[in-house]
Formats: C-alpha cells, sequence, structure tokens
C-alpha cells in the first residue's frame, strides 16, 4: 500500500507526471534488524516549492500502513525535482 501510494503521488504530482521524470527505487534487507528498507528518489520531475504544508491523504495512509501495521515509519524529503523516501 505505502509503495502504491509513494506511486500515484509520483504520477500525479511528481516525476512520473512529465515524460523525462524517473523513480528509482532500490531496498536493503536487514535481517539482523529484521527490518526492509525502502528507498525511492525521483527525478526530472516538475518543480516542487517544498514540502507540503498539509498532510493529505497519501500521507496518511503511509504513516497508517508503515507505523502502525508494520511497525516501522517513513522519511519523506522534498527536493526540488521530488520527494525521496531516504
Amino acid at each position: 500500500m505505502a509503495v502504491h501510494e509513494l506511486a500515484t503521488n509520483a504520477v500525479k504530482h511528481g516525476a512520473l507526471a512529465v515524460p523525462e521524470g524517473r523513480v528509482l527505487v532500490s531496498w536493503l534487507l536487514d535481517a539482523a534488524a529484521g527490518q526492509l528498507r525502502l528507498h525511492w528518489t525521483e527525478t526530472g520531475g516538475p518543480p516542487v516549492p517544498g514540502a507540503p504544508n498539509q498532510r493529505g491523504f497519501g500521507t496518511r495512509v503511509l504513516d497508517t500502513t508503515l507505523r502502525h501495521q508494520l511497525g516501522g515509519h517513513a522519511e519523506l524529503r522534498w527536493g526540488p525535482t521530488g520527494c525521496a523516501a531516504p
């Protein structure tokens, strides 16, 4: 669900909203810590003025899915050409 929300946002507002936009997804399984670390980086998208002023539906879904259902968290950074979840 979390990846779906990131992808939906990228298509509607981010890097995937323009033909030259790209999304790089990588992950690392940290078996010792019992964690999956997902890295999502958007480039080439329309200019991003900064982090949104309000938490939207997608942010609430990310928080609910990751924090409450999986015991994890999301760290979103808003760069000049898109969102990054390092």
